[in-house]
């Protein structure tokens, strides 16, 4: 009997039907302990072609919907609650408000990029379920939702079963109950979708979590052809036949730009027989990702190519504290600074395949293990590699202590080392080349220069360095750089090194996207590999998981105690998480390992101010971190921080001030990101004070000014441009035509994140309408997914703005509560402040008062005496008195 809106089904509200089939009925409700939405899936009383769901059938649901429960994925739903009313079992699930993936099979406007990332997302979240001894039994289009963010999410566990024998090796006691499959029907029945169903299960057969492997390939070719494998099978049992017996044609002969090794992996998930599909969904991920793939013995498959052909190289900007200007051009080899609480980020790219395997064997190319044990193959540590000649036994000292410093994953202290080996023997070319490639995106370290000294000096490089050189050059001497000639070239290097340590962290790196397994494999060839392990936590970290993400930083603590760079990015994630305690924490180790450090005085600081610290503790840690800071940024450095110190205590004149010194520091500089933060500052401040024209002519000024700058290479994560695009237009035209010429450049070597972040920083940023919100929504689809993390100037907050003036409140406070709650208020104070405001305007709108009220009274804490005025404190003030807030600053 279905439900009527309104109705209470144990504590929830009834809203609407979602949808209905044979198990029930899945409804929109309302849970008012925890206050959210759920999908709230309630069993109908007959079940099992028909028969009665007796109470062991009950138990067994709960059960099973219990073990679904402890499944805890990005990419598979979260199950809330279980229970029972009156003889019907229900299962209150994550709500997804989103598209199914059935809504996007035969749309010709998603590329077949976003195709294969979405199948490897689903594939992601059933290899989870699996190493919890979970098998869906059911995966099919309708049971995948891409949320309205981008996220994938694989639904309906509710059919799962649970593995015999698994033991869960985090519970602390497990019986042989526990142990046993837990299935809603008897053994032998058949339960799911026969179009999506492996031969195995069709024929009653016993099966395992491969069976899962079978229906993703159905749901693959299905989504990257736009038909299912058998679309001339007709229906019935034709359908069952095919399945069962007729071979499958590979998806590149209705679909032809599929990549190869997609292609192969497809057809390998289809074959009858479970012993010739992968033997993982993890395996099947890393041959998707971008392996090779060894097809079975299908009489209409064809082999697949080793790996995809080479891409145009992903170039990232860096992000700094006064400009974000990227140190290494080539494979995307530059170390940036993840603006969270700047974390040094260094991007490689190569790919190679691991020479002399077997041909009938599946080859991962970073599978460091396989690398180790092929034939001929030595590991080589980087502190392994030959040591270059120089005459200055200190010199060589330096060199090799920064060679540690980097396998260790302390950034900082390897570029520390390495310029002091370059000032002792200018002539150490070996130290100036790693400079370039591995720290060139930190602002101490000039690139360009080391590497020019690295090709005058070559003759002092050994012959494995020459080639690093070499292949190296085209993206450093060219202008434009030519990233792919370098890629082929370290492609080339690295396959003829498939030992070599640092080689393959190149290779693992170059997977489109990244994923941390290639990194973690990368300790078969060096065990003490801290830097590899920071890579794999920087994967997860940039995807959200932020417990995966712990666990690997321990690990890689455990592995190099000195990897300062682990610390750096944990304490990022503290931040991110509004844990400025423990940011606090991870700071002063950094301190205890890397002694002084502007990086680290600036995420002390930050946490200080976010723990509600003095001012004077505040102040105390960026003056030493101006004293650590390098002579040549160190004015503008400085400056910068001087302005959001004015912006915090509300000195909004002074805050001019020191942005407009700014502003002349950097005026003889030729770099157009060099001049970005100074005219963002002078923008946020004209608008926070109610000059609005005068926003608009700095940001006229610096568009004027742009024709004589060097470009910036642009990276949608980190391009604070099209603000001030969108502030200097004289009409909308105008600012339709910046944008569309902003997001040509900016995507020209797109990389995973990057359609997300150009969609936030040229349609959402911009935002101050609802009509501006709604044309940006519109706009979302064609630039999924959207990132899930936090990144430079916070644009989270220019989500929640565009939900909040979209009216879409309830994810606008989803969305604004943590980034108010982030430790951000010192790094970025006008963002963190528009995220407290707009929370505040947000939960009035839901009518929650109190929370209204609180955070009503953060923003007038902090600019309620503000001089000259605060048109944000002045809001908050109006609201607050017409909610009869008490006890306001």
């Amino acid at each position: 009997m279905r439900l009527i809106a309104g109705a209470k089904f144990d504590r929830y509200t009834i809203e609407s039907l979602l949808g209905e089939g044979g198990m029930g009925e899945v409804y929109c409700a309302f849970d008012p302990k925890l206050a959210r939405r759920v999908a709230l899936k309630v069993m109908s009383t007959k079940v099992a072609a028909g028969e009665d769901l007796d109470s062991r059938g009950r138990e067994r649901l709960v059960r099973e919907a219990r073990a679904a429960a402890a499944l805890v994925h990005a990419n598979a739903v979260s199950i809330f609650d279980v229970g029972d009313v009156d003889g019907r079992p229900f299962i209150a699930m994550e709500y997804i408000p989103g598209r199914s993936l059935r809504a996007y099979v035969g749309d010709a406007s998603v590329t077949m990029a976003q195709r294969v990332a979405w199948l490897l997302d689903v594939a992601r979240a059933l290899s989870a379920a699996h190493k919890r001894g979970l098998v869906h039994r059911d995966i099919k289009p309708e049971n995948v939702m891409v949320r309205d963010d981008g996220i994938v999410k694989v639904l309906d566990f509710g059919i799962a079963r649970q593995s015999a024998g698994f033991v869960d090796p985090n519970a602390a006691t497990q019986t042989a109950a526990t142990m046993a499959p837990a299935t809603i029907t008897e053994e032998g029945a058949i339960i799911g979708t026969p179009l999506y169903m492996a031969p195995e299960q069709l024929r009653g057969d016993p099966f395992d979590a491969r069976a899962d492997q079978f229906a993703w390939g159905v749901l693959a070719y299905e989504l990257t052809t736009g038909s299912v494998p058998w679309r001339n099978a007709g229906s019935g049992v034709q359908v069952v036949a095919a399945i069962l017996s007729a071979d499958v044609e590979p998806p590149s002969k209705h679909s032809p730009d599929i990549p190869p090794n997609v292609d192969a992996a497809i057809v390998r998930a289809l074959a009858k027989s479970p012993r010739e599909r992968f033997a993982s969904m993890d395996e099947l991920v890393s041959n998707v990702a971008g392996g090779s793939v060894t097809p079975p013995t299908l009489g209409s498959a064809r082999p697949a190519s080793a790996a995809l052909e080479p891409r145009t190289l992903s170039t990232h900007a860096s992000a700094s504290t006064s400009a974000r200007r990227p140190g290494a051009r080539a494979l995307g080899i530059v170390a940036g600074l993840l603006a969270t609480a700047g974390v040094v980020v260094a991007v490689v790219s190569a790919r190679v395949r691991v020479p002399d395997a077997p041909p009938s064997t599946p080859s991962t190319p970073t599978d460091a293990s396989s690398l180790a044990l092929a034939p001929k193959v030595a590991p080589t540590a980087m502190t392994a590699l030959a040591l270059p000649p120089t005459h200055d036994p200190n010199a060589l000292a330096a060199y090799r202590a920064g060679m540690q410093a980097m396998r260790d994953g302390a950034f900082t202290t390897a570029l520390a080392k390495w310029e002091e080996a370059t000032v002792l023997d200018p002539t150490l070319a070996a130290a100036h080349l790693r400079i370039a490639i591995h720290v060139g995106g930190i602002e101490e370290a000039d690139p360009d220069r080391h590497f020019q000294a690295a090709v005058a000096f070559r003759s002092m490089l050994s012959s494995r360095d020459q080639r690093l050189l070499t292949a190296m050059e085209p993206a450093f001497l060219k202008r434009p750089a030519d990233t792919s000639e370098s890629r082929r070239r370290i492609v080339a290097m690295a396959a003829e090194l498939p030992g070599d340590a640092e080689a393959q962290l190149f290779a693992a790196s170059e997977l489109d996207p990244p994923t941390p397994e290639a990194y973690e494999a990368l300790l078969a060839l060096d065990p003490q590999f801290g830097l590899a392990l920071w890579y794999a936590a920087q994967v997860r970290y940039r995807g959200g998981d932020d417990a995966a993400t712990l666990r690997t930083l321990e690990r890689c603590l455990e592995v190099a105690p000195a990897a300062v760079s682990c610390l750096r990015l944990r304490a990022a994630l503290w931040i991110r998480r509004g844990d400025c305690t423990a940011a606090q924490s991870d700071a002063r180790r950094m301190l205890g390992v890397e002694g002084s450090s502007r990086r680290t005085f600036e995420v002390l600081a930050g946490a200080l101010y976010g723990s509600g610290e003095s001012m004077d503790a505040v102040k105390a840690a960026l003056a030493q971190k101006w004293a650590a800071t390098a002579p040549r940024i160190r004015a503008q450095t400085e400056l910068a921080d001087q302005t959001k110190l004015a912006v915090v205590e509300g000195d909004f004149a002074r805050a001019e001030e020191r942005a407009l010194a700014l502003e002349r520091q950097v005026a003889p500089l030729t770099h157009e990101s060099d001049h970005v933060d100074a005219a963002i500052f002078l923008v946020e401040i004209h608008r926070e004070t109610g000059r609005r024209e005068r926003a608009t002519d700095v940001a006229q000024s610096y568009l004027r000014r742009r024709a004589a700058w060097q470009p910036a290479e642009a990276s949608p994560e980190y391009d604070a441009r099209p603000r001030l695009l969108a502030a200097g237009a004289h009409s909308t035209a105008e600012w339709t035509r910046l944008r569309e010429e902003w997001l040509r450049e900016s995507l020209a070597t797109p990389t995973p994140d990057a359609r997300g972040f150009a969609w936030l920083r040229a349609w959402a940023a911009p935002a101050t309408t609802r009509a501006d919100a709604e044309e940006a929504l519109r706009e979302l689809p064609a630039f999924l997914p959207l990132p899930t993390r936090d990144s430079y100037n916070m644009p989270s907050v220019d989500l929640g703005a565009v939900y909040f003036l979209a009216g879409r409140i309830e994810d606008a406070v989803a969305v604004l509560r943590p980034a108010a709650a982030a430790c951000r208020g010192l790094d970025l104070p006008f963002a963190h402040m528009r995220a407290q405001l707009l929370l505040a305007q947000s939960l009035e709108a839901q009518g929650d008062k109190r929370g209204a009220c609180a955070a009503y009274a953060d923003v007038l804490a902090r600019w309620g005496a503000a001089k000259p005025r605060s048109v944000s404190a002045e809001l908050a003030r109006r609201h607050a008195a017409s909610l009869a807030c008490e006890r306001l600053p």
